[in-house]
């Protein structure tokens, strides 16, 4: 759309029948822009699956319809103006096209330059002031607080002593802080690559696979609970999904760690070559998929089976719930953004299990490794999340096909 041809108007949002297609951040965001112009707005919106903020305008706003299915042509029949937020880009133009032969009037969010309008809608000067004053006082609050821990530390500990408690931290826990940081960031925001690249990193210090794997869940636990909660605050959990996932997980993790304790490392190679060459068939049918015009997308019927063999599999051979789970569930055609979000949630609760299964039996080892994979993880967490989903689906699968297909071979070269 040339900016040089748009006209201001300002439109009575009391008649006009709004439709938003997309219930993702972005489509939320709409709705959120024209409820707070004005809350008895006559809207529908049309969605495969809505995140739980969606969900909850329900209750505050009777009037709005949230209908969960796919779009329909039907659906712009007694429409005046139609949103369309979902990142779709043949979507789109089959709305657009549909929506220029029935003189509906078209926005899409992530093709503005095709958009017949544009919605600025501004909040309230008074909401505005709100956070403005809000961020302020947050900003003072942790100035102060900063001032003040920093100042009750300086009474007890001197600037020269904490010097000299820093240089005698051991070098690996900055190496482990900087592996902790990039693996979360690449798990978080694809979904799998976590126990891969801290459990390569973690060989190179000579340490067996058992304290590899303890170590591994006890640091992922701190780091999977900041990314989940993230990705739960941002809608990227389908609730019965992870309820089919996590049950299962849980039971697979404790069956594999147990596994591991009491057989040792007498089946490792046989283990990593199971998983590897599970990845790396599932890496191939990635890659075909992601180049397809249309992904289809088909039921999954052994979402309990594969939450099982995720969990078995992590917790034996020091990582597996992504490249299993993850892998799986994109290759049957499920958004990456919901897919990343629920397994991410559910691996809390498997590195949990497995954690407290290894603890109890090995303790904790290798201190140093763990604090720098925890603090990494959990500084990456938030930002992994944010990430999850801006991706356009075919670059996510192709990530993701790549970290899976990378993590095969390195595998399959130490049999050579």
């Amino acid at each position: 759309m040339d900016k040089h041809t748009m006209l201001p108007v300002l439109l009575k949002t009391d008649a006009p029948r709004f439709l938003i297609i997309g219930g993702d951040a972005a489509g939320l965001q709409k709705a959120q822009e024209l409820l707070r112009q004005n809350r008895d707005i006559r809207l529908r919106v049309v969605a495969r699956s809505f995140s739980p903020a969606f969900s909850s305008l329900l209750s505050g706003y009777p009037q709005v319809a949230l209908l969960e299915r796919e779009y329909d042509s039907n659906d712009l029949k007694n429409t005046d103006f139609v949103i369309v937020a979902a990142n779709d880009t043949a979507l789109e133009h089959e709305v657009k096209q549909q929506a220029d032969h029935q003189n509906v009037w078209v926005h899409l969010v992530h093709r503005p330059e095709l958009s017949d309008f544009h919605l600025d809608v501004k909040p309230a000067k008074k909401q505005d002031n709100e956070k403005k004053y809000s961020k302020l006082a947050f900003r003072i609050a942790a100035v102060f607080l900063a001032v003040f821990f920093g100042y009750s530390l300086s009474a007890i500990i001197t600037v020269d002593q904490l010097g000299l408690y820093a240089s005698q931290i051991p070098a690996p826990f900055y190496i482990m802080l900087a592996v902790g940081f990039f693996a979360q960031l690449v798990d978080g925001a694809v979904g799998l690559g976590y126990g891969v690249t801290c459990s390569t990193s973690m060989m190179l210090f000579g340490v067996n696979l058992a304290s590899i794997s303890g170590s591994i869940h006890t640091a992922e636990m701190f780091s999977s609970a900041v990314s989940g909660y993230s990705h739960y605050r941002f809608g990227n959990v389908n609730k019965k999904l992870f309820l089919w996932l996590v049950i299962p997980g849980v039971i697979g993790a404790v069956a594999g760690s147990l596994l591991l304790i009491f057989l040792g490392n007498k089946y490792e190679d046989v283990t990593y070559a199971i998983v590897s060459t599970y990845t790396f068939i599932i890496g191939i049918r990635l890659i075909i998929i992601a180049f397809r015009k249309n992904i289809e997308k088909k039921p999954v019927k052994t979402t309990g089976i594969l939450g099982f063999a995720g969990g078995f599999f992590d917790a034996f051979g020091g990582g597996g719930w992504g490249p299993i789970v993850t892998s799986t569930l994109l290759a049957k055609g499920r958004k990456s953004k919901y897919v990343v979000g629920t397994v991410s949630l559910a691996e809390f609760f498997i590195t949990l299990t497995a954690s407290l299964v290894f603890f109890s039996s090995l303790g904790v080892k290798y201190v140093y490794i763990v604090a720098g994979l925890i603090i990494g993880g959990m500084m990456a967490a938030p930002l992994a999340a944010r990430l999850a989903g801006k991706l356009p689906q075919k670059a996510a699968i192709l990530a993701v096909a790549a970290l899976v297909m990378i993590s095969s071979l390195r595998v399959f070269l130490r049999f050579l």
